[in-house]
């Protein structure tokens, strides 16, 4: 039996909602990413997982996505880095003078997501335009030629079919690559190159579909803690941190190319 049913899934349908019990199969969704969650967060802590949910709201499980600006059909756990480090982050973005309210925006920042919709559950990492600071980031270190190699290999070598793309939407796009069918690393430089910070969405990710094997109740726990764990790494590579910081290199590249 898989975590979430095909009526958990269906219960994201906003056309659900009209319906008698509605309210009672989001209610359900929510609970269950809630103890998931719980499950999931002292493993994150014991693989020294530098983690930490959405740090703006008052529960962990939120309707919100970085993976688009508009409303989806969606519930989501966002895990992100620690509310000292995004203030730091969101200060030198130039927020704090306009931020009175004290909160924090994940879309600001890379997150790695886990996103329950009506087709599917997907475990993602990506940074949406938004993340400015850090997509600068991605953008001036994969201008030195060792680090696209770093990040091809990582990519490369992830396990499963995950899908790499700039795609804006909560689901998935056909424009996208597969890491088990990636082209050759000339390719993938050329293709990387197309990516602009501030406009495109970054995102590596897996989907399955409703009821997948990988979800079953005794397996989810698992699948959801291998994925994080390899998305991980793409994370580390590409946040920005004061050991992580090549915005002098993006500087440079954007005054090359005027």
């Amino acid at each position: 039996m898989t975590y979430f049913s095909q009526n958990d899934h269906m219960a994201l349908l906003s056309s659900e909602m009209n319906r008698q019990g509605g309210e009672n199969g989001l209610q359900r969704v929510f609970m269950r990413m809630q103890d998931l969650h719980r499950d999931l967060q002292p493993r994150l802590r014991k693989l020294n997982i530098d983690l930490f949910t959405n740090a703006k709201m008052m529960e962990d499980v939120t309707t919100d996505t970085s993976a688009c600006n508009t409303h989806s059909e969606v519930m989501t756990l966002s895990y992100m880095r620690s509310r000292t480090q995004a203030k730091v982050i969101e200060g030198i973005m130039g927020r704090d003078a306009l931020n009175n309210s004290d909160t924090i925006e994940a879309q600001r920042h890379p997150v790695i997501e886990l996103r329950m919709s009506p087709d599917g559950f997907a475990i993602e990492f990506l940074i949406a335009p938004d993340a400015w600071y850090d997509q600068q980031n991605v953008v001036g270190k994969l201008t030195v030629q060792e680090h696209r190699l770093a990040l091809y290999n990582l990519l490369n070598n992830l396990s499963g079919d995950y899908r790499v793309g700039f795609w804006n939407g909560a689901h998935l796009d056909d424009m996208h690559l597969s890491t088990e069918q990636l082209p050759p690393a000339h390719v993938m430089s050329q293709w990387l190159d197309t990516f602009a910070a501030g406009r495109d969405w970054f995102r590596v990710g897996i989907w399955y579909e409703p009821e997948a094997i990988e979800l079953a109740s005794e397996n989810i726990v698992e699948t959801v803690l291998t994925h994080i764990r390899e998305l991980y790494a793409l994370y580390e590579f590409v946040s920005w941190n004061s050991n992580n910081n090549y915005h002098n290199f993006y500087k440079r590249a954007v005054a090359q190319t005027r």
